[in-house]
């Protein structure tokens, strides 16, 4: 124990002084980071507690502790009238103590909580915030993904214990909020009063049970082992004047020997890290049916689960034709087959163009061209 109590002595007096809720409350953040992020602890059961509890609690608890530092009863020093609350500090004939910090600003209301109403709210909370930062990242990064999720909320959390900690700090101890842990476990042991009728009690247990199952399905799905659908998402893109890659713009005609710039992108979501190989070719085709097919590029690459790959490259079609079809035919691993074909691939794209015959020479100028196009 004397080593434990050495090791606390050393640490810094801001933390040693930090509330123990708001202790565990960055202890989970900590442990729970570690869980997402180490490869060694991702495929662990011990991850989906961790996360449920973060996910679900610490996050909003954090929100709580920064807007509401006050303990139950505990209220500005000061007479007040026609409150009908009971203060443990009115009666003390003290002048209002002023906010020394700048962070004292939010909290002009000077409500307090029981630690039974930090939890509700604290839920409440959280499941209000997550849903709003996965809107943030799904239109900044395009995707939710659980590492940079658990990154934002963990920074939210953090800053919000940090405003907690200042907060409560600035009060005088007899108003600040102390979690009454051991009341929680006698509470916890208790039978159920006898003034608490049967059917209130079980309406209280179902809404707890409601409230608990509704909200892990969206943990779970956020933190839980990531065994959903895998894929991997191609498409063609073009780049503007300013340089910003669009879907659309595409060239619809090529003369013979013209060539256009497209860029090729593909988004790994395989959940592990895979090679592509991507085969572009051109293919005339007639009724349906491919009729004639070269192979214009071929190009590689390797993605961790998770990344995006945009490749700019020309294309020159040389079939001619009103019907030819562009197609960027992509195989995972370099698993590629001798005749590569939009059947035969893992995942492909393509573009319907129209292509120029060759210039005839003059003497075969009209006819010579009509016929070609008969062919």
């Amino acid at each position: 124990m004397s080593g434990v109590g050495t090791l606390w002595q050393i640490l810094p007096r801001p933390i040693r002084e930090l509330p123990a809720d708001l202790v565990g409350t960055c202890m989970t953040v900590v442990a729970t980071t570690l869980a997402v992020f180490l490869p060694i602890l991702e495929e662990t059961p011990v991850r989906v507690p961790l996360g449920l509890a973060f996910v679900l609690f610490v996050p909003g608890y954090a929100l709580v502790s920064a807007l509401f530092p006050r303990g139950r009863g505990a209220r500005r020093s000061g007479p007040r009238s026609g409150s009908g609350i009971e203060s443990e500090s009115e009666d003390d004939g003290e002048e209002p103590r002023p906010d020394d910090s700048l962070l004292s600003w939010p909290l002009s209301l000077e409500a307090s909580l029981t630690g039974g109403e930090r939890c509700v709210l604290a839920v409440a909370l959280s499941v209000s915030v997550v849903p709003l930062v996965g809107l943030v990242l799904y239109f900044g990064l395009g995707t939710v993904a659980a590492q940079p999720l658990v990154g934002a909320l963990s920074a939210i959390t953090l800053v919000a214990t940090l405003i907690g900690a200042k907060r409560r700090h600035a009060l005088p101890p007899a108003e600040r909020f102390q979690p009454p842990v051991e009341r929680w476990i006698t509470a916890v042991r208790a039978p159920v009063s006898a003034a608490e009728s049967r059917p209130a009690a079980a309406i209280h247990i179902s809404v707890a049970i409601v409230l608990l199952l509704a909200v892990s399905s969206i943990g779970y799905a956020v933190v839980g082992p990531q065994t959903g659908e895998q894929f991997s998402e191609v498409s063609i893109l073009t780049e503007t004047n300013n340089g910003e890659l669009v879907a659309g713009n595409y060239p619809t005609s090529f003369d013979d020997g013209e060539s256009h710039e497209l860029v090729f992108t593909v988004e790994n979501r395989e959940r592990r890290t895979v090679g592509y190989t991507v085969v572009v070719v051109e293919q005339g085709v007639e009724n349906d049916s491919v009729v004639e097919q070269r192979e214009l590029k071929r190009f590689e690459t390797e993605l961790e689960h998770g990344r995006t790959w945009n490749h700019a490259h020309d294309v020159q079609p040389s079939v001619s034709g009103e019907t030819v079809r562009l197609a960027w035919l992509v195989y995972l691993d370099g698993d590629v087959p001798e005749s590569p074909s939009l059947e035969n691939a893992d995942y492909s794209t393509h573009r319907w163009v129209e292509v120029s015959a060759p210039a005839e020479p003059e003497e075969g100028d009209g006819g010579g061209t009509e016929a070609d196009e008969d062919r």
